[in-house]
């Protein structure tokens, strides 16, 4: 009654009922596979690109091709995040008086706050990287001072020692900071 209303046969009727199941069990597994790339692009912290995204998915057991993968990606709006170029932080090539280096490789104390030393690493954080400056008494190994810093600046290493310091003594501080194997100094001190 109802082919004949809408005036189809009755096998055109069964076909576009069929076609309209699979078109709806196709996009089913299409928001599947969407749910699924969103949560390898998240996971990867936006990094992964639609190459990678393939891989983590096959190594998943989930077969599916890179043009299929980049489109949903781009209908998603997913992009991967390119990765910060590498800036040199270490300017040997400057006119600035360097401090001397007083230490000459003798690491030995005999008492506390004779000889400090200090080190700069690097931190990847979810922000960006940071500059972590230590200073360590040779004589007790413990940390005198520390900062962090989004930027490596000589502040960096000065801005906790002050505190610890007489007065008079601030102006005066002369350390040798290895920055990443290569040894440089500290070209300029504030006075406080």
């Amino acid at each position: 009654m109802m082919c004949r209303t809408l005036g189809v046969t009755p096998q055109g009727y069964h076909q576009w009922f069929m076609r309209s199941a699979r078109r709806d069990k196709r996009r089913q597994a299409e928001r599947k596979l969407v749910d699924v790339i969103k949560q390898v692009h998240d996971e990867s912290f936006c990094t992964y690109g639609r190459i990678r995204v393939r891989r983590e998915l096959r190594d998943q057991g989930i077969i599916v091709g890179e043009k299929r993968i980049g489109d949903l990606m781009q209908q998603q709006g997913l992009r991967a995040k390119a990765g910060k170029r590498f800036r040199a932080t270490t300017n040997s090539a400057h006119s600035k008086p360097v401090a001397e280096n007083t230490l000459n490789r003798e690491f030995a104390a005999t008492a506390p706050n004779q000889k400090w030393v200090g080190d700069i690493t690097y931190i990847w954080t979810m922000e960006g990287w940071l500059y972590l400056a230590v200073v360590i008494d040779l004589f007790s190994r413990r940390v005198v001072g520390w900062s962090l810093s989004s930027r490596m600046t000589t502040d960096i290493v000065c801005m906790r020692l002050r505190w610890r310091l007489p007065h008079e003594a601030r102006w005066r501080i002369s350390c040798a900071i290895s920055t990443a194997g290569v040894s440089t100094r500290v070209t300029s001190f504030n006075r406080s």
